[in-house]
């Protein structure tokens, strides 16, 4: 039996969301493995991305490498994440993902919602996942 998987928007529980997914590894790595589908919404689509993308603990060691993680003043939050991506995704990382990560967002135009599941290149996969996550630290400040 296959399940799909899904992280919520969690904000800055994203690291609890990394934590989890990795136990999950561990322990049960069929489950996440073995998912057709991992859906994320907002913070949940990086954590969804690392799923898909094999790269859990690529993203959670640049996430510990300052105290207060993205709260941290010497951070530039919108360039630290995109770098992040740049860095942590493989190249390949768009036909990984294709058909496999679904990303939630909603429409500016229309407030509807939108799932995102085809990226075309690597740049294009960062842009999606991004947009969820900056659409929420604007929110934030």
């Amino acid at each position: 039996m296959n399940l799909s998987v899904s992280f919520c928007g969690s904000g800055f529980l994203a690291t609890y969301q990394l934590g989890a997914a990795q136990s999950l590894l561990d322990n049960a790595a069929w489950i996440l493995q073995g998912a057709p589908r991992v859906y994320g919404a907002s913070a949940g689509s990086l954590v969804a991305a690392a799923v898909v993308c094999d790269q859990l603990l690529e993203f959670a060691r640049f996430t510990k490498q300052h105290p207060l993680g993205l709260l941290s003043p010497t951070v530039d939050i919108f360039r630290w994440l995109e770098v992040t991506l740049q860095r942590c995704l493989p190249d390949n990382a768009h036909t990984l993902a294709s058909g496999r990560l679904h990303i939630s967002m909603t429409r500016i135009s229309d407030g509807k919602n939108v799932i995102v599941s085809e990226f075309h290149s690597s740049d294009d996969l960062i842009k999606v996942i991004f947009k969820p996550v900056l659409k929420e630290l604007l929110i934030i400040y």
